[in-house]
């Protein structure tokens, strides 16, 4: 008599062929980190909203801790301390970009910009930035700040010399002066006029004397407010001391990246530059991920590098440039992956599954590692056919990365770097809130994983193997080794040939709950004959749990003399 043992589980492997311990297919068990296959957690449905979920966000705000999410044409949020959902206001709905900076959440979508301080929601008009300083009435000074595209608004500082009435704006064709202060005190309409088309402002009596001692406020016709607006995705980079918003994928503008820039100094989320953008290559950006201090940008086969440096203009002043290099040629992003790592490192959907990006120093191919073989098939399939209902994301703190597919989510465990599965829901967007993973459907539900929610049918079928035989051989039994719950109870199916046919065997097994939380041993009857080898599928029915630490297979090959000869 002989004993083949399994004493750990591998996953999900297409490729482990012959090898017990792997699956060829499994749902709703996950591998734990002895190596024990366990039911997993099931999707435990927490809101309902009023229509799809079009941005999603986690986190703590004004002492408040939510779930914040677009959806409709509203944007609400959920307080777990209350269990209140509240429509906080319209944003005009559509893909909606979600980020804290500053103390506010900020909410980027085609319709509108918006900043949510956990209480209120207000649209951004954007940082007034100042254009100039130092300005002489005849409107020769020294340039300061951009223009900001999220509004039509300037501001000018002049140095009055006491005599002048008339003074040139930066711009002409402006469309009205918003404001004017002198020494810092507001000064009526009804002292100054305005020529729109020249640009100039003239007061009935000369301002007093002084240095940049009038600001004057003025607004164009236009603004640049729509390319900022047309933008899908965003990104924080950059210190804590000088952090920007970098955005990306305007389809007017499919190459470019924009970013914001220090507004009279301080980091802003509200100040984005028309000189702060980049065109990269000539293919639309798929995604932007930080790696330390780095960014790596996505598009389709190509990837590039890009990091922060300080450079000095001829006029002397020292600035931030964000400089783009070539890394890859041949491998880029089919998706944007929000900024999802495994270890630290990127992660991008390619052509061949999902990669993750090692050193960027050099350009190279070989930065991208495919760490989607044991999924392959199944993965490539709805890369392939264009699918574009993939969602990754990754819970940094749990270790796991969560790739949505149709009627399908897969989690990869970092650690043991194995595949494990869940079926049942369309995850579209992911979001970790206070150590759960929530997941938001084209239902308008938004769910987490949960122990709690083991309402579910789990299967694990392992690979065909030959046990060790040469030959053709008969199998007794299979001992299990678990640890029993309050509630164990499954299944063990044996699929297997006997030269002619395939033949399947199934037992079922449960343990009583006196012996809960004890390590157990059942012995399973399956009484196979002459065959080459075996698959093994464990399952475990809805509202059971099951804790498999190995399965050891007593066998005897044929010709084998009995027990006791």
């Amino acid at each position: 008599m002989r004993k083949a043992k399994f004493d750990f589980y591998g996953g999900i492997n297409e490729n482990a062929k012959g090898d017990g311990r792997y699956a060829v297919s499994s749902e709703g068990f996950y591998i734990d980190s002895a190596g024990s296959l366990v039911k997993g957690e099931g999707f435990e449905e927490y809101i309902t909203a009023p229509g799809i979920v079009t941005g999603m966000w986690a986190g703590v705000i004004s002492d408040k801790r939510i779930i914040a999410y677009v959806a409709g044409n509203r944007f609400y949020y959920y307080n777990f301390d209350t269990s209140a959902i509240t429509d906080a206001g319209y944003t005009g709905g559509g893909d909606t970009a979600m980020f804290y900076f500053g103390g506010y959440l900020y909410l980027l979508g085609s319709s509108g910009y918006y900043r949510f301080d956990g209480t209120s929601l207000e649209s951004v008009e954007g940082y007034i930035p100042l254009v100039a300083v130092s300005t002489l009435p005849d409107g020769s000074g020294t340039p300061y700040e951009s223009v900001n595209m999220l509004t039509p608004k300037r501001r000018q500082k002049f140095s009055c010399d006491g005599t002048s009435q008339l003074f040139r704006l930066a711009e002409k064709g402006i469309s009205a002066v918003v404001s004017v202060y002198i020494n810092g005190v507001f000064t009526s309409p009804d002292d100054y006029a305005v020529n729109t088309s020249a640009g100039t402002v003239e007061f009935l009596s000369p301002p007093e004397e002084g240095l940049n001692n009038m600001e004057i406020t003025y607004a164009m016709a236009d603004s640049f407010r729509s390319t900022v607006l047309g933008c899908k995705h965003a990104l924080l980079f950059g210190s804590n001391a000088d952090e920007r918003v970098f955005i990306w994928g305007n389809s007017l503008y499919p190459n470019c990246r924009y970013h914001t820039d220090l507004a009279d100094g301080v980091p802003s989320a509200e100040y984005f530059p028309v000189t702060g953008y980049t065109y990269i290559g000539n293919s639309p950006i798929i995604d932007i991920v930080q790696q330390y201090d780095r960014q790596l940008i996505f598009t389709k086969n190509t990837a590039y590098l890009s990091y922060c440096e300080t450079r000095t203009s001829l006029s002397g002043q020292t600035y931030l440039s964000f400089p783009v290099y070539p890394l890859s040629g041949t491998k880029g992003s089919l998706i944007c992956c929000n900024g999802a790592s495994v270890e630290g490192m990127p992660v991008s959907v390619c052509d061949d599954g999902i990669n993750v990006w090692q050193a960027t120093l050099v350009e190279s191919y070989k930065n991208a590692v495919c760490i989607s073989d044991p999924i392959k098939n199944e993965l490539l399939n709805h890369i392939h056919n264009n699918n574009t209902r993939i969602a990754v994301f990754s819970d940094v703190a749990g270790g796991r990365l969560f790739l949505g597919l149709p009627d399908t989510l897969f989690v990869y465990d970092m650690k043991l770097k194995c595949w494990y599965k869940f079926r049942g829901i369309t995850p579209l967007h992911f979001c970790l809130a206070f150590g759960k993973v929530f997941m938001s459907t084209a239902l308008g539900k938004i769910y987490r994983l949960s122990r709690s929610g083991i309402e579910h049918n789990a299967s694990y079928t392992t690979h065909y193997c030959d046990l060790g035989l040469r030959g053709l051989g008969s199998i007794k039994d299979v001992v299990l080794t678990l640890t029993a719950g309050d509630n164990t109870k499954g299944s063990i199916t044996a699929e297997y040939t006997d030269g002619r046919r395939k033949c399947r065997r199934k037992q079922d097994f449960s343990v009583p709950v006196n012996l809960s939380g004890k390590t157990v041993k059942l012995k399973i009857p399956l009484s196979i004959y002459y065959t080459d080898g075996v698959a093994f599928t464990f399952s475990s029915p809805e509202g059971r749990d099951l804790i498999l630490h190995s399965y050891e297979v007593t066998y005897k090959e044929k010709g084998e003399l009995p027990d006791g000869i």
